[in-house]
């Protein structure tokens, strides 16, 4: 038996972590953290409590794995199927595929897909020949908003826009539709290192997530309220003259109009709208403005919305207008839009 360790990458979440993998005879034996990688201390943590690490053996080689096409041999709900061959899998549903673009037409052939996996190439060249432009992809509702919103207001994406973690000298923190300690547990021990050094905390989530827990401030707001709640927090942050002046001015185009756009949103109105009280919205404001460098760490809770460009717009105006970008321990500039 020869073993052989290699190091890799793992892609079963967005976390991404460093592993290492143990291969027996060219199968695998195990997954665990790669110890010698400069984040093995939060690797070690991670890698070990991962149910996805723990089960890659059997995930790969159970018996009960399906590594052949099934074609249904009862009526829909009975769950009784029959082994079919690949040749005749393939036959049947190409002949289906022209039987619905010769009945209606290309476009009544939709697919969807994940985040960036390596089959998508191949889909997108398949719906370019077959004719049909249905291409669905988290675009929409995963960081593409986020994205294109920073690009278009800043001609960059920011770093937070891809969740990145907190830095030693980051003051403050505004966490948004995002619960770092089951979805990115990479940037949770970071986050956690941060607070123990001070690091002031400020949540937007409907629920006592962790984080929420060990906030200084929790916004327990009415679930797709945001966009109301973060105009209240520009509204006090203007109205008490905490913006960064300096930034504001060199930097910043058409103050003036969200000076106008949010003199409506005052805290008492945006109480009633956000079910958040009005004292608590002047608090959370105050201590984000105060504490600079801060970074917003927001996540596909803003995104999947009616309204949810338009709450970009705000998170990132509250990022301008507090100059917390491209300084050391603020939101960096990422990719530039060419």
């Amino acid at each position: 038996m020869s073993l052989e360790v290699k190091k890799s990458i793992c892609r079963w979440c967005n976390s991404k972590c460093f592993v290492k993998v143990y291969l027996s005879d060219g199968k695998l034996e195990k997954i665990e953290e790669d110890k010698h990688h400069p984040q093995a201390e939060d690797l070690r943590t991670i890698v070990r409590s991962c149910s996805r690490a723990q089960a890659a053996k059997e995930w790969f080689y159970h018996p009960a794995r399906l590594n052949y096409p099934l074609k249904r041999a009862g009526e829909t709900g009975e769950n009784k199927w029959g082994q079919i061959s690949w040749e005749q899998a393939l036959t049947e549903i190409a002949e289906k595929l022209s039987e619905i673009k010769q009945k209606y037409g290309a476009e009544a052939v939709a697919t969807s897909k994940g985040t960036g996996r390596t089959h998508d190439e191949f889909r997108r060249r398949f719906f370019n020949l077959f004719g049909s432009p249905n291409t669905i992809s988290p675009d929409q509702i995963c960081f593409g908003p986020a994205a294109i919103t920073s690009l278009a207001m800043f001609g960059y994406t920011l770093s937070s826009a891809n969740l990145s973690a907190p830095t030693a000298n980051v003051s403050c923190l505004l966490i948004a539709g995002h619960n770092p300690e089951q979805a990115f547990r990479h940037t949770w021990y970071p986050i956690l290192r941060q607070l123990k050094r001070g690091m002031k905390l400020i949540v937007i989530d409907p629920r006592r997530t962790a984080a929420a827990q060990r906030a200084d401030i929790w916004l327990q707001l009415r679930p797709g309220t945001d966009y109301a709640l973060y105009l209240a927090m520009i509204n006090v942050i203007i109205a008490q003259k905490l913006y960064d002046k300096e930034f504001v001015e060199r930097w910043c185009s058409g103050f003036d109009k969200l000076v106008k756009c949010t003199s409506r949103y005052t805290p008492e109105r945006v109480a009633a709208i956000t079910w958040v009280p009005a004292e608590m919205i002047k608090e959370a404001a105050r201590i984000y403005a105060t504490n600079k460098p801060a970074i917003q760490v927001v996540s596909m809770g803003l995104e999947q919305s009616p309204n949810s460009i338009q709450t970009l717009v705000a998170r990132f105006a509250l990022t301008a207008i507090t100059g917390n970008i491209d300084i050391q321990g603020g939101e960096r500039l990422g990719m530039r839009n060419s």
